[in-house]
Parts: C-alpha cells; structure tokens; sequence
C-alpha cells in the first residue's frame, strides 16, 4: 500500500475524524446511498473492511446478525469501539486484508473507500481471499471516491476490476460524480 498504516494512525491521532465521517453532508448522503444499495435485506454475519471510527459501522449494525470490522489504524479501532461500546452485535478488530480475515463464512462484505490502496496484485489476492468467505448468493459492497489522490487505483479501476470477477455478478450500480458504488452477488 503506498499509503502505509503509520500515515492513517497519524492522521487519526492528529485529527481525530480526518475524513469528517461524523460531520460531512456529502458522507451522510453517501452512507444513505450505501444502505439504500443493500434494499430491506438482512445479513446473518458480515465483514466491513477499513471501518475507520464506525461511523458507517453504527448505521450498518442493524441490518446484521453479526458485524465483523478489520481496520489496521489501532487509533481508528478504539474510537469505534468506544463509540459501538454498546452495540452487541459488533466486533472491532485491529488488522488488515487479507493476512488478518476470520476464516468464517459471511453473507455481506462491505469495503468503502479502501480497496483502491492496493496495488492491481494485491487486490486481486484480497479479492481471492474475500470470495473463498463468501457463500453463493452472499453480498460485496463497495463504493469508493472517484477522485485521483495517494491510492494506488482509482475507485473507478478498483470497480472495473470488480466487474471483471468471474465469481461476482453486479446487481445494483450507482455511479455518482462523487463516487461509485456496486453491489454484486457471488456466483
């Protein structure tokens, strides 16, 4: 990743919520959108990857059974366990894709705004591993910034290379200027 953990663990210690996660109109709109993508279904177990503070963990949480969170900046993790403190059904952890994935099966993975870190190579390999823990007709949704900044890929590569996954089929697309936002179902 070219953008290293130390650079998120700085950036959560310096400033806390450095993406504005709580505060930011075009978040919330982007949270709503996301949920909306997932439509009235209900997940038994999920994965969210790059939870950050668990803004979007805490809106996602009842639509789970169980909700797993892996993120590596340990900043980051105790704020959204100090925030998800009382919701029962949510467990943050510290680590990363794909060295630290519970080997569980799960009906939904959620990856917003953290596939584009990796390089081609090192998405694939993330991709592979998410999809041996995804049981047929389970949920990937991602949805990533459209813009050109220190990640490895775009939001719009990360989701053609998305599209690509013989496993994954795309059932729900929503491309705003913003942001793209998918949601496949595996194969």
């Amino acid at each position: 990743m070219r953008n290293p953990v130390e650079e998120f663990e700085r950036q959560y210690r310096e400033h806390g919520d450095p993406w504005d996660y709580e505060s930011s109109a075009y978040e919330r709109a982007k949270y709503d959108r996301t949920l909306d993508a997932l439509g009235d279904r209900t997940y038994p177990f999920a994965l969210e990857l790059g939870a950050s503070i668990g803004v979007l963990t805490e809106r996602l949480a009842p639509r789970c059974g169980r909700l797993i969170t892996l993120e590596p900046a340990r900043t980051a993790v105790e704020q959204a366990r100090g925030r998800l403190e009382l919701v029962p059904n949510v467990d943050v952890r510290l680590g990363s894709a794909p060295e630290d994935l519970p080997d569980w099966s799960f009906d939904l993975v959620v990856c917003s705004e953290l596939l584009y870190y990796f390089s081609s190579d090192e998405l694939d390999g993330v991709l592979d591993a998410l999809e041996l823990r995804m049981p047929r007709a389970a949920t990937l949704l991602a949805v990533h910034w459209r813009g050109r900044g220190t990640h490895q890929l775009t939001g719009d590569e990360v989701h053609a290379v998305l599209c690509r996954r013989p496993a994954l089929v795309r059932v729900h697309g929503d491309v705003q200027p913003e942001y793209v936002l998918d949601r496949f179902e595996r194969r």
